[in-house]
Formats: C-alpha cells, structure tokens, sequence
C-alpha cells in the first residue's frame, strides 16, 4: 500500500486529494493529527479521499475484516493562512497586506532581570494591534505579552512601551522604570488610557491563536489588574461620567466656558472622554469575561459584564450623537476649545474601529451610513472617506491638515471600516472598500501604505512675477531635445522664456569663460523663489551653487545647491523622489526622463514678510557649471504637487485590519473559543460576486485552522462548501442572494436544521455541523 505521486517531505493542505492505491481487501481506517478517525471505507486497488481533521502526522491504517493490521503509511498536514479565488483579485490584496505587515517587525528578542525574552514587543499597543493579523503568521506570540505581565506594577498599570538600550538621562519615576543593570527602561505614556485595555486584548487574541489553557491561568489575573487599575486611577477613571478619561490631545489651545464665571483651571480643560478609549476598554472587560468563564470563574466574569454593560449604557449618554460617537467631551460641561473647527461634527477613525469591539447593531449600521455619506462628498483630492478625523483641526496641533492623525486617510481606517461593514450588514459597502484600497496600492508600486494625505485643497489665487535674465545668458546646452527646455509653464509655474533659443541659459562656474555671479533686482516680497536650472557638466561635484536672498533691511538668506538634492544633471536627468509637499517638478512633465533636461524648484522663502531688494546667483568652486533658465518669484507656497502618501504615519503593522477584513470578513473565519475548537464560517464572496473561492485560515501557535471551498452555482440555485478544521464543530452563517426563497441545508447526505436570519437587508442561512475530515454542504435557495 502506498499514496500515489508521494515523495519524501512532501507536505499535504487540507482538503487536498489523496489516493491510495495497492490495499487488496479489508479496510482503510485514516485518522488525523489528533488521532481522531475521519474516514473508514473498504480497501480496493485504488481509493480517493480528501484530506480533512487536525493538522500533523496522518495514519493510513489497512486493517483485515477482524481488525488485524496488515500495513500502515504516513503522511504530514499542514494548513497555513491563504486565499484563493477566482481571478485572484482578493488573494493579491491579501499577499500585499501580509508581505507589508511582516516587513514590520513588532517584536525583538530582550534581556530583563536575567531572562531573555526571544520575542517580546517592544510597544504592547502596537503588538496588540499587529497581532490582529499576525496571529494567523507568527507562532510566537506569548512572549511578546509575558515581558509586559511580568513587569506589571503592583497597581495594575502596564507599561506602554520597553526600550532594550540604556536610557539617557532617564530617572526613575512613576511613569519610567530603569532595569536594574541599566541596560535599558519601561516607559508609560502618561496621557494613554488604552494601554490596560490592549494589554488584555492581546491576552485575549494569543490565548485564541495559543489555545494555551496553562498560560491563561497564569495570565488572566495580570489582564484583571490591568482593568481594576484602569478603573480606578484618578488619572485615568472620571468619577463623575463613569467612564475612562484622557487629556484632551489638542495642546496649545484655550478653552472657555460660555456662562461660567470663572474661566476652566488648566487641569479641568484637559480632560474629557476619548469615546475610542471606552469601546476598547469596554471589548477587553468582554474579552476577560470570555477567558473567565472558559477558566470557570463565571462570577468573576459576569462582573466584568455587568461592568461593560453598565459603561456601554454611560457612553452612549455622554458620546453617541445619533450617527457617530463625538471624538471627545470635555469632563467639565460645556467647555469649547479653540481649534478652529466645530468638535461636535468632527468623526474619527476610531468610529470604525469600534465597528470590531462589540457596539450594538443599530449604532454599527449609523456610523456606517454616516461614512457611506461621507463617501459621497470628499474633500478635493481625497482617496477615500476612511480620515483619521474629519474635518481635521486647524489650530493647536503640529500637524497640517490631512495629515497623520489630523485627517490622513488610513489604511488602518479602510480595514476597519471593511471589516464592519462586512459584519454588520453592509457588505457590499465593505468589499467596494477593500477594491479602492488594493486600486491605491496599484497606484503606487503595488505597496500599501499607512497613510494618505487627506485632500487636496484648491490653492488659492497665485500671483507670478517672472525676473528676466536677458542680457545675462552666456551659455547654450548641448542636445537637440528643444522641446523639453521650451516649456516654459512648468505645473502652471511660468518663467520668461530667452531671446537666445529654448537652451539659451545663464551658466554660472568659477570655469574660465562663465559667469562666476550674476544678480537680480526684485523690490518686492515674495513667499516661494522658482529656479529652472540644471547642471551643464557631468562631473559637476556635490555642491554646484549658491543662491542669495538679498532683504532690504539689509539681511540676507542663503541657500546651496546640492547635486541630486536641488539640482541635478543635464544629461540623463532625475527628479528626486519626496514625500510630503514637493519641491520639485520636472521640465518634461508626465513623460519618461528624457536624454536632456532641467528641473523646476521651489525655495521657500524663510522671510515671506521682508522685501527681497536682489538675488544673488553665485558659482562655487570645483568646476560645476551651474546653468539657470529662468527664475520666477510667487507670492503663495509651492504649488507643485504634493506626493499622495503621507509619511507621518505609523509602520506597515496597521494593515492587520485589512488581513482581518479579508480573514474574517469577506472569507468570514472567525474562532469561537480558541485554536478553532468551534469555528465560525460565514462566507461573504456572494458579495463581492465571486463565484468559487479557497480559504484557509491558521494559527501556527497552536496549529488550529478552518478550510474551506466556496462555490456558488447559480444556475441550480445553491452554494456548495466543502470544509474542514482542526475543532469538533463549526457553526456557519452563510450570505444568501436577496431572491433566496426556499432555503434547504444538507451536509453530506443529512438535512441540517438551519434559520434564516437577518442582518440590516442582508440574508443569511445559520447551521451547525460536526466537523471531523471533510464535510460536504449544500446550501439551496
């Protein structure tokens, strides 16, 4: 007896097909990983079977009628996360997501207290938000949480963050820790209330990708602490609402109180409740509550729940608007601050984030109406309505607007927000989501990236003053390309174009028969100097030239031209790539770097309100030839085009959201308890109008998984799956086409008892089956 087209160390999928051929009589009996028998049919020349059952060492055994062993073969089941469907336009995105999401390493090994942790994370919040996808990849995710349980301070907080290398200056305090051979410090961010909370979800998210019985009931009284300090801090707990509070994370600004007597104190206008803070807190009491009872420490849990219940109610009293939570509100009633935008219309991203945390229904399917609305009036130049906030705030904070978290759009943001809509009903909202942002990927380098700046607003009216360099050209380029020197109005930038030909310029070098300095009467004011320049000589060395800003108040500015900096060659030139607002502008505009041509730059003028009496254009010494063709002054900033990606943001661990919105949200695997003992399959491909599909969803930690195929026959008006895990049972939630009628279930040849329940207008069919092996079903409609 042996499998067919086997080969040493080959490694089988679930739901692969195997064929065994060579078993004359008697019975083939196949257990899987978990020695738990998924197949038992009578022998012949050759027998076909699908792989199903726990992942690990399957057995073949070929058994007489009496149950006698005549021959026995092996072979190896592993099951890693992957999707696969039908033109393949959700499994790029996924490979994206997942290639940028391990480019980020989260986790370092470090040494405390003489104990080395190989894994361990070097922020508990970022870890807890990486592990939301990671799990799926990363067998180590213990020990980036037991560095965190094991320095927790003995009133319950968690330190936020871990630094492996000698601090400067660091001092011991309440919110620092040094280790004791100084070799490096814990750090609480003051000012963040989520920590406690993350800390528990990241509990929670490992115990379920772990299955880890052992580790929780060592760990699930840190998460208890954890939540206990939290509520209980005066720096973080607000006796008066019930809920936690958080500074207020706009600085600089004022506050007032309209009818109040006397003006806020310092302290009271900075602390309000952060809605985000409080549905995180609020899922991760839920979260501990689900370890408790799996433990048996039901009263324990049912605490937590009443708590969460109880803060739930609060919140709703004090942040819900009807249509979305309100960013913040102030601890003290009715202070506004000075941020030059209505607070009260702003939304944040954690809206959608909330989405994931267990709000209630009706309140999901508000925020996502409010972001479908947004959806339908962006902001110019705006790729999608997923804002960090919006409108963002104009005054108090260092970043500009539509960037960072003051209104960047957010690939964070776009995950959450498809995986809420895919989960509370919108799911076809939720798969538009997820194709913009794989077409934002397309547009830049099939890459995702965190973040994207917000909008684009229409610059203000500009004014151009062209300076002339007639009578002071002395030079003509070499080349035949006219056509790239001859435009003149460069992304709408004019400069004077020259008596003496399109590649007519002033050359400027310390080189006998050039200009070692030319000078230019200007008398005006201006906010941005535009130079049209370019390097004549290929060995031109790294600084090439020196641009002056004479004032009349007799000041001067000055700036260098570096090579490949500002100014780049005139041969085979290259405009250098930025991110954020450019400076740059190419003279041959969209099209590919031709042999010759110039670049256009924008010097920001440090002194827009001095008047510029003249510009000096001098050469340095080295033999750079330093060629200028025109020179234009604007009175408003650089209008050449900022790059669309924002580089304020955060790593590429946020595109978890996106793997759990493909995972669990349009593949629809979820985990009801831990290592998949009881999955949740609910397909959501009818959706997305994707007829067949493949999905396997894993934890190598524990080597838990869901398989499953998807095929939806439309012309007999059925779905068919064929699925296997490593758990006993599944249940399955399966979107049904809007005309579905009759619905039936079977799964292989038994009728299943099933509901059809609704989610908003969404229609699902809701079973449970064993899952041991393979198990066919046929959903018809």
């Amino acid at each position: 007896m042996h499998i067919q087209n086997d080969a040493p160390g080959r490694r089988y999928a679930p739901l692969d097909e195997i064929e065994v051929v060579g078993a004359e009589g008697g019975t083939l009996i196949v257990s899987d990983g978990a020695r738990r028998v998924y197949l038992r049919a009578a022998a012949g020349a050759s027998l076909r079977f699908t792989v199903g059952g726990a992942a690990g060492r399957h057995t073949i055994l070929h058994v007489t009628d009496d149950n006698r062993l005549i021959d026995r073969a092996y072979f190896t089941v592993v099951a890693e996360t992957g999707i696969r469907d039908v033109g393949g336009e959700f499994a790029e995105l996924f490979d994206q997501a997942y290639l940028a999401l391990m480019r980020y390493r989260v986790t370092h090994p470090i040494r405390w207290e003489g104990k080395l942790y190989r894994s361990a994370a070097l922020d508990i919040g970022e870890f807890a938000q990486a592990l939301l996808g990671l799990r799926y990849f990363e067998p180590a995710v213990q020990d980036a949480i037991n560095l965190f349980r094991e320095s927790q301070r003995a009133n319950g907080m968690i330190w936020s963050d871990v630094h492996p290398f000698p601090g400067h200056r660091q001092q011991e305090g309440e919110f620092l820790h040094v280790f004791q051979d100084a070799s490096g410090y814990f750090r609480r961010n003051p000012a963040d209330p989520r920590t406690e909370a993350l800390f528990v979800e990241s509990i929670y998210h490992a115990w379920q990708a772990t299955g880890d019985d052992a580790w929780l009931v060592a760990t699930v009284d840190a998460a208890i602490r954890a939540l206990e300090y939290s509520a209980t801090d005066p720096t973080r707990w607000s006796e008066r609402l019930g809920l936690l509070k958080g500074k207020y994370p706009i600085f600089g600004v004022k506050a007032s109180a309209p009818g109040a007597e006397e003006p806020p104190a310092p302290e009271e206008e900075r602390y309000g409740i952060l809605f985000g803070d409080n549905t995180r807190y609020i899922a991760s009491c839920r979260h501990a509550a689900a370890m408790l009872e799996h433990l048996g420490r039901a009263a324990e849990a049912a605490r937590l729940r009443e708590r969460a219940e109880a803060m739930e109610q609060r919140l709703e009293q004090a942040c819900w608007e009807g249509d979305y939570y309100f960013y913040y509100v102030p601890e003290q009633h009715g202070l506004i601050y000075d941020v030059g935008v209505d607070e009260d219309s702003q939304i944040a991203s954690a809206n959608a984030e909330a989405l994931g945390l267990g709000i209630p229904q009706p309140h999901a399917a508000a925020i996502l109406r409010t972001y479908q609305r947004l959806a339908q009036s962006l902001p110019q130049g705006a790729p999608g309505e997923w804002h960090t906030i919006i409108p963002p705030f104009l005054r108090g904070t260092y970043l500009a607007p539509w960037h960072g978290t003051n209104g960047a759009v957010s690939t964070t943001g776009a995950g959450a927000l498809a995986l809420g809509a895919l989960t509370h009903g919108f799911e076809q909202y939720g798969v538009d989501i997820l194709r913009r942002v794989a077409n934002l990927a397309s547009q830049h380098g099939n890459k995702l990236q965190p973040l994207y700046v917000g909008a684009f607003p229409t610059p203000p009216q500009e004014t151009f003053t062209q300076l002339s360099l007639e009578g002071l050209a002395n030079f003509e380029l070499e080349g035949e390309d006219d056509e790239i020197v001859a435009q003149r109005t460069i992304e709408g930038v004019p400069f004077l174009p020259l008596s003496g030909g399109p590649r007519a310029a002033l050359a400027l070098s310390t080189c006998q028969g050039h200009a070692a300095q030319a000078r230019l009467e200007v008398g005006q004011t201006a906010e941005t100097v535009y130079l049209l320049h370019t390097l004549a000589n290929l060995e031109s060395p790294n600084v090439c030239g020196l641009l002056a800003l004479a004032y009349a108040d007799g000041s001067w500015a000055y700036e260098y031209m570096f090579r490949g900096s500002n100014v780049d060659g005139w041969a085979n030139p290259f405009a250098p790539h930025e991110y954020g607002e450019s400076r740059f502008a190419a003279a041959w505009g969209e099209a590919q770097p031709p042999d010759h041509g110039a670049l256009a730059y924008a010097l920001p003028n440090p002194h827009p309100e001095k008047v510029i009496d003249h510009i000096e254009l001098r050469a340095m010494e080295g033999g750079a030839v330093w060629a200028v063709l025109g020179v234009t002054l604007s009175d408003q900033p650089s209008r050449f085009p900022e790059d669309p990606i924002d580089m304020t943001g955060t790593g590429d661990y946020t595109n978890s959201t996106l793997l759990a919105a493909l995972a669990n949200g349009l593949a629809g695997v979820s985990d009801g308890a831990s290592a998949f003992a009881h999955a949740r399959i609910a397909p959501r491909w009818l959706a997305a109008e994707v007829g067949e599909a493949e999905v396997t969803v894993a934890y190598p930690a524990s080597g838990g998984y869901v398989s499953y195929r998807y095929e939806h026959d439309m012309a007999n008006r059925q779905i068919l799956l064929l699925a296997s895990g490593s758990g006993a049972r599944a249940s399955f939630h399966v979107l049904l086409p809007p005309y579905a009628q009759r619905v039936s279930v079977v799964a292989g040849d038994a009728d299943v008892p099933h509901t059809v329940t609704a989610v908003e207008r969404s229609r699902y069919a809701d079973f449970e089956i064993d899952l041991l092996g393979a198990v066919a079903v046929t959903v018809a409609y």
